[in-house]
């Protein structure tokens, strides 16, 4: 029987440097095959670009996890984002240390690849960004033909293909790594110039609504200050001594008295308006079947998905990756369903992820354990309650609540002891709205860079033509988006012209409204510790933990008093 995944390989398509079997891999073949007969040009990315540089070691002792004035934004391979840079990935380092790193410095324009380990990670670095360095893992260069976009440079990378022509050139035993002989030697595709304005076009808009969905999101961090108190947090959370009037009769271990937590605490009681347990606030607060009540035996390629607490990522329910059971299953666990609109907690390992179970696909949910579904009643909206709970102060207050030797976890009870400042409906309607605001232009910008790779790979494929999207580039320029909402409405979730996949944009109407509100004079958001990040400078106690996996207590910041 004949062995599908096996290559004969001609001997003049054989390199005298490399002769591992990755080199010659049937995926290879198959996308250099799949280019020669799309019979676009091609060039090689060294032969447009300069110069090159490898990024900077940097002792670990220079990085600056907390917030500082100072602080340059230092880019290692988790801060990108394939093809934007991902700010929460940031670190940073100080001035002196940047200035010495001179030659990993980076401009705006730059286009920066990660080199080791997962290779392949790219992004440009935006034009706000004028001061930033860079580690070892990667790599920078600059264009100099004026035939390239940068913008569809990255977005080429990040494709299909470019990945696996990227890939085709790492080597290395224990890590992956790309050395910069074999770098240069990746081929590109060469489009129309404005074909390649008009997909990487695609990757500017999704830059500006991802800053403007980080604007809405500080908007909305500054709007839930007013539920609080307002002191100054603690500079400290060291152990200290308390009055037994603050003991309570159930724990007494000593991370329960902290200053932190107790600060979170006379946050919430000494608020404007009132306050309620969450029990109080609820018709319902259900969690997941525990013990056998799901195994992987139960596990479907699709049916009703079950969220998990690694599904909620950064304030809503992401499905994209999760696992589905039956529907009959489902409805033998009937009871532990999560509804469209109602909130979806974590309340075991990492405490405190909330979202509202809103789904393009998908009216009705299961749970895991990890995992509680609340219904709120009239007096509290979903968006709100869980905005709420996603505050520093609220995580503060899940954490303290949950306990465990092991394993951080919240019972129904423990959940329902969580105390909610009840705010005037108005306020609550305003930050829902400015809530579902921001969750809409994450989507937008999420689905606007799917869109370019797969615009790419479309026109690779033949399944778009150099002309389709020239012709659509300058209606976009004589302001008829007929032709772009022609093709955005042809693409699918994976690929274009799938009838099987649902559509990339369901509502092409709520991509150009977004894209319309945009105002050409808003300074985008800087990222924090930068030195135009003027919106990053919090003066108050409520400030964003620095990372979820970092400790519950720990003080990642100081505030002036």
């Amino acid at each position: 029987m004949p062995n599908n995944n096996c290559v004969w390989v001609p001997g003049n398509r054989m390199s005298h440097e490399r002769l591992d079997t990755g080199y010659y891999s049937k995926e290879y073949f198959e996308a250099y095959l799949t280019l020669e007969k799309s019979e676009l040009d091609t060039a090689f990315i060294g032969d447009i670009s300069e110069p090159w540089c490898f990024g900077a070691y940097s002792l670990c002792n220079e990085i600056m996890w907390a917030t500082g004035t100072e602080g340059i934004p230092y880019i290692k391979a988790e801060a990108l984002g394939s093809p934007l840079i991902n700010f929460e990935g940031l670190s940073y380092i100080t001035r002196e240390t940047h200035e010495l790193l001179s030659k990993s410095k980076l401009h705006p324009g730059d286009i920066i690849i990660s080199t080791s380990g997962t290779i392949g990670k790219c992004a440009v670095i935006p034009s706000y960004l004028s001061e930033v360095n860079s580690n070892q893992d990667t790599m920078k260069f600059s264009l100099k033909n004026k035939d390239f976009d940068n913008y569809f440079i990255v977005t080429w990378i990040a494709s299909k293909y470019g990945q696996i022509l990227l890939k085709r050139e790492a080597g290395g035993a224990i890590q992956q790594h790309i050395y910069l002989n074999n770098f240069r030697k990746l081929l590109l595709v060469k489009p129309l110039t404005s074909v390649q304005k008009y997909i990487g076009d695609k990757v500017r808009q999704a830059e500006r609504l991802r800053d403007r969905s980080r604007e809405a999101d500080l908007e909305l961090r500054n709007k839930m200050q007013e539920c609080f108190l307002g002191k100054p947090k603690p500079l400290q959370n060291k152990f200290s001594t308390v009055s037994t009037d603050t003991l309570t009769d159930n724990r007494l271990e000593s991370e329960f008295y902290t200053p932190l937590v107790l600060w979170a605490d006379e946050e919430i009681k000494g608020t404007p308006w009132s306050y309620q347990p969450l029990s109080k606030l609820t018709d319902r607060i259900k969690d997941g079947p525990g013990g056998w009540g799901v195994s992987t035996n139960d596990y479907v390629n699709y049916g009703i998905p079950v969220i998990r607490a690694t599904n909620l990522i950064d304030g809503e329910c992401d499905l994209l990756d999760c696992i589905f059971i039956s529907p009959k299953k489902h409805q033998d666990l009937i009871s532990h369903e999560a509804k469209k609109g109602s909130i979806v907690l974590s309340v075991r390992g990492t405490i405190g992820r909330a979202a509202v179970f809103e789904s393009e696909d998908y009216e009705k949910a299961s749970l895991n354990a990890a995992v509680v579904t609340i219904d709120c009643k009239k007096d509290i909206l979903p968006h709100y309650l869980a905005e709420f709970l996603n505050t520093e102060i609220g995580k503060i207050q899940s954490n303290r609540i949950a306990n465990g030797a092991v394993q951080l976890n919240m019972n129904l009870r423990e959940t329902g002891s969580n105390l909610i400042v009840i705010a005037p409906m108005n306020f609550q309607e305003e930050v829902s709205s400015l809530r579902q605001q921001r969750l809409l232009l994450k989507a937008l910008t999420q689905k606007l860079t799917t869109a370019a790779k797969l615009l790419v790979e479309a026109l690779i494929e033949g399944n778009l033509s150099e002309a389709d999207l020239k012709a659509a580039q300058e209606g976009l320029e004589r302001g008829d988006t007929t032709l772009d909402r022609e093709i955005l409405d042809r693409l699918t979730r994976k690929g274009i012209d799938n009838p099987n996949e649902p559509p990339l944009f369901p509502d092409l109407d709520a991509l150009y409204t977004a894209l319309a509100s945009l105002d050409e004079t808003t300074e985008a958001v800087a990222p924090r510790n930068s030195q135009t990040a003027k919106v990053y400078d919090f003066q108050t106690p409520y400030l964003a933990l620095a990372s979820e996996d970092r400790a519950t207590y720990q003080v990642v910041a100081e505030v002036p008093e």
